[in-house]
């Protein structure tokens, strides 16, 4: 499991990604020694999940993966983990390290399984769980995605065209983690080139 977290403030529903290339959901109220089983789970990624993300309102999610893609879900699209699984399902066996130092691009291919409402591409995913979040209620609306990656640059996606609208060289080396001021015009990134530096996303300037 290479990530995860709470879906709203209730505390019952919890959301993982894991190198079996799933999201999972699971209510807390329903695990016990004798119950471990998922309620929920989306798929759709080629390669392992690298960092997973709620819009805060326990609908909409996010995943950021290997296969260099993020992906948006609603829960109400989620499969039940007790289905038959697709022969698609398969594609896990060809999961690659990704400790490279080339970016290749992610494919355009669909697994017929895959709910997900938008697939984002453009970011580099290797190396490291680079994780992507929604943007601020407050200052956008949470209209945006942005991420970091492996290349040192910062994206920021359109969350209904996932068209990027913001692309900057903002660090010489991978950025692993960023964050987005709740009030602030303000990202800040932090990277392996050990350097921590904060943006203002509407004119692109450190």
């Amino acid at each position: 499991v290479n990530g995860g977290g709470f879906l709203d403030n209730t505390g019952h529903l919890v959301a993982t990604g894991s190198d079996d290339n799933l999201v999972k959901v699971w209510d807390t109220r329903l695990l016990d020694d004798s119950r471990t089983d998922p309620v929920g789970e989306f798929e759709g990624h080629f390669e392992g999940i690298t960092h997973v993300s709620s819009k805060g309102d326990g609908r909409y999610l996010l995943s950021n993966s290997k296969d260099q893609t993020i992906k948006l879900w609603d829960l109400r699209s989620m499969h039940n983990p007790n289905e038959k699984k697709a022969k698609s399902r398969s594609d896990r066996s060809r999961m690659r390290s990704y400790f490279m130092h080339s970016h290749q691009p992610s494919s355009r291919r669909r697994n017929p399984r895959d709910t997900s409402i938008m697939t984002y591409r453009g970011h580099a995913v290797y190396n490291t769980l680079v994780r992507a979040y929604f943007s601020p209620a407050f200052t956008t609306g949470q209209q945006y995605i942005y991420s970091g990656d492996s290349q040192g640059n910062l994206f920021i996606y359109d969350i209904l065209t996932g068209t990027p609208t913001l692309k900057t060289r903002a660090h010489r080396g991978i950025i692993r983690d960023l964050s987005w001021h709740p009030f602030r015009p303000e990202i800040v990134t932090t990277s392996w080139d050990c350097t921590v530096r904060a943006w203002n996303p509407t004119d692109n300037k450190e």
